[in-house]
């Protein structure tokens, strides 16, 4: 039994596709929409490629109720790939229920096959001998409504791209090469795309059978992506538009599991609320807190940014702002002075007390004390 280069390539790389599916949904972080429709467009492809070849190949006669399953499933491809470049740019993307009417096509196809799947197997080969000694395993007008289909979504996705994407000029460095991997993945549809349309318009004898053309085409789409997200994971992040994408761009090589970030910030909630007050330290920092809970003073920065959303200047201050609202509230803060009761709490300055209070209390300190005054009588 023979095997040609591309027929082994497309094994290769399905095999490989499916593979990194497992890696990226099961180990990788990112925002879960991104990641289920990149890893769906993945395992489609990966599964198309792999009965594609076996179907140029002829060996599909030994798998004869393998034969037109992945018709249908191309008609998942252009709408996965559209929702992964949508909820990668869109802010605040969510997947709504009448995003379904998009798989209709699949619906449709997978019913219009359903009497062939359960043919007898005779028929199958049968069938597939016909084609074979045809020349080609592809109906002609199913090859035209796919090209058409994945031809409108990715205009959809153009018009996506071009909306959505961050301008040039405010672009941070990881926007800027989301961007130039979308331009890459773009360009690889356009060229499938060119070359089914190719095929139809312009068929010639020497030409490539269009099907196998097609699989081709799609073996290089998967293999360039799979080696894309393998050394650049964050692009399961999309667009980075939440308050916390920083953090995340920042720490996603951090090896902390979740547990052990709950773990190190209720430690340092609980070391910060101990009868020390050490917040009311002025001096006090970042390594000498993190020397007192035996963690990295990077692990400790890295919790307090991903699960307040503060750093340990602004996290620090919001005990001391609590601190001083405790004794404003007190008999005792007629007799002291702003600058005193900034100190008492553990700022450094009256401006940096004054800054804090307002930006936690959403007043001034006068403010909060008269109205706690007034309530009081």
């Amino acid at each position: 039994m023979s095997y040609s280069y591309s027929e082994l390539l497309s094994y290769f790389v399905g095999a490989l596709g499916i593979l990194m599916t497992v890696i990226y949904i099961t180990y990788l972080k990112g925002k879960t929409f991104i990641r289920i429709f990149f890893s769906s467009y993945l395992l489609i492809a990966s599964v198309t490629i792999i009965l594609g070849a076996l179907n140029y190949s002829g060996k599909i006669i030994m798998f004869p109720n393998l034969f037109r399953i992945d018709s249908p499933i191309h008609y998942l491809f252009p709408p996965v790939v559209f929702f992964y470049i949508y909820s990668s740019f869109k802010p605040g993307f969510t997947f709504k229920k009448i995003y379904l009417l998009n798989f209709l096509p699949f619906l449709i196809n997978l019913i219009e096959f359903l009497p062939f799947y359960f043919s007898p197997e005779a028929e199958k080969i049968e069938n597939i001998n016909q084609l074979l000694e045809a020349g080609s395993v592809v109906m002609p007008m199913h090859y035209l409504l796919k090209d058409l289909n994945l031809t409108v979504y990715f205009i959809a996705q153009l018009y996506v791209f071009f909306k959505y994407k961050p301008d040039k000029n405010v672009r941070t460095h990881y926007q800027d090469s989301l961007v130039k991997w979308f331009w890459i993945f773009l360009s690889g549809q356009f060229l499938i795309i060119v070359g089914m349309t190719t095929e139809i318009v312009w068929k010639t004898p020497a030409s490539i059978e269009p099907y196998h053309f097609g699989m081709n085409v799609t073996t290089l789409f998967v293999l360039m992506t799979s080696l894309a997200f393998l050394f650049f994971p964050r692009i399961l992040y999309g667009n980075f538009l939440d308050e916390h994408s920083n953090s995340r761009e920042k720490y996603f090589k951090s090896k902390l599991s979740e547990n052990k970030k709950a773990d190190i910030l209720e430690s340092l909630n609980l070391y910060l609320r101990s009868n020390k007050k050490p917040f009311l330290n002025p001096k006090l920092s970042l390594e000498e807190v993190s020397g007192k809970l035996s963690v990295l003073p990077k692990h400790l920065s890295q919790v307090i940014n991903e699960k307040t959303g503060s750093n340990f200047n602004q996290y620090i201050n919001e005990y001391r702002v609590e601190e001083s609202k405790k004794i404003l509230a007190s008999p005792e803060y007629v007799k002291l002075k702003i600058e005193a009761i900034a100190q008492t709490a553990g700022f450094n300055s009256k401006s940096q007390f004054y800054e804090a209070f307002k930006k936690y209390a959403g007043m001034t300190p006068k403010q909060f004390a008269d109205n706690y005054t007034q309530k009081s009588k």
